[in-house]
């Protein structure tokens, strides 16, 4: 456990949070509380030659670094660390700390499965390596089975939509697909999508 050179940290690969606008705007309460009661939280990095990658604590350091504008920072150094634990570390952290969207969580794990040849499809393996229960994996990851305009406005908002919430909608494709076609459906939910896209962003509400 050491004060360290922010600038010496390099940003993790493998950071699971969408950092959009409304995680900025949390930012400066973090740092408020940072200023006030110190940094209680180390951050973790690894050590790479000369140099630091974050493993965990992406919020932390940007809120001492970008609001507060220290040039130190706590860290909890890990000097031996493979890429494979670097990723699930950053991913647990983020989930335990302040919850990812289901979103987010689905697409990371995806990520990393590719990465590192894990069998995405088999929960067993899934939810072991990534400490989650089986309902909450297939919950998951019925996201993924949305149509591609949905998921490319969840790449921006990824609090759009849960994973309950997908499996609704997939339902509901799947029951019109007996009478229409895909292009039909598609072409009726997009102005709806979008407009609940327009009201989520103006009273940052999701439907239940």
């Amino acid at each position: 456990l050491e004060s360290i050179d922010i600038d010496l940290i390099d940003p993790s690969p493998y950071q699971p949070r969408i950092m959009n606008k409304r995680v900025y705007e949390k930012l400066p309460i973090l740092a408020s509380d940072i200023e006030t009661n110190g940094q209680l939280n180390p951050i973790t990095v690894r050590q790479k030659g000369n140099r630091y990658e974050l493993i965990a604590g992406e919020r932390r350091l940007r809120a001492i670094k970008e609001i507060l504008k220290l040039k130190k920072i706590t860290a909890l150094i890990k000097t031996s660390m493979n890429d494979d634990k670097a990723a699930i570390t950053a991913l647990l952290d983020n989930t335990a700390r302040q919850n990812l969207t289901d979103f987010e969580s689905i697409v990371k794990i995806k990520e990393l499965c590719e990465e590192f040849g894990y069998p995405f499809e088999s929960y067993e393996f899934v939810t072991e390596k990534f400490a989650m229960d089986k309902s909450k994996y297939f919950r998951l990851k019925y996201i993924l089975d949305l149509p591609g305009f949905m998921l490319e406005s969840l790449k921006e908002e990824p609090e759009l939509i849960s994973g309950y919430i997908a499996q609704e909608v997939n339902t509901a494709i799947n029951k019109a697909l007996e009478n229409k076609t895909e292009k039909v459906i598609f072409d009726l939910l997009k102005p709806e999508w979008n407009k609940y896209v327009e009201e989520f962003r103006i009273t940052n509400k999701r439907h239940k």
